[in-house]
């Protein structure tokens, strides 16, 4: 997607920023404890996070990559989840640091390491 579309698909919700090099968004979720910085890079249907404490040190690094019959329709639902998040962000790490977790009406794997 080209950055019209994409700003078009997260609207006025979420502040997004475009990257020094101008080959994607950034978007920044800041909350208490935990911040989510989400890449999305222009003509790939990819996402990249990472979460950082407060002190600016990265906890998490992860990417996530839409492909086969319903990958537009795959990266609009991320996209989507952005956006629910971004009204409300409060995330925490779990799994040893290595998975981020937001909450909505209960926590919820967001990204990282999946685990059980």
């Amino acid at each position: 997607m080209n950055k019209s579309e994409i700003t078009q698909i997260l609207g006025g919700h979420v502040r997004a920023e475009e990257n020094e090099n101008g080959t994607a968004l950034c978007v920044s979720m800041i909350s208490e404890n935990v911040d989510v910085i989400v890449t999305l890079p222009y003509k790939i249907l990819e996402l990249h996070y990472k979460a950082k404490n407060k002190i600016g040190e990265t906890l998490v690094l992860d990417s996530h990559e839409c492909y086969g019959d319903q990958e537009l329709d795959d990266y609009k639902e991320c996209l989507q989840n952005i956006i629910d998040i971004a009204k409300s962000p409060n995330f925490r790490t779990t799994n040893n640091d290595k998975t981020v977790e937001a909450r909505g009406y209960e926590w919820y794997y967001f990204f990282g390491e999946f685990s059980s």
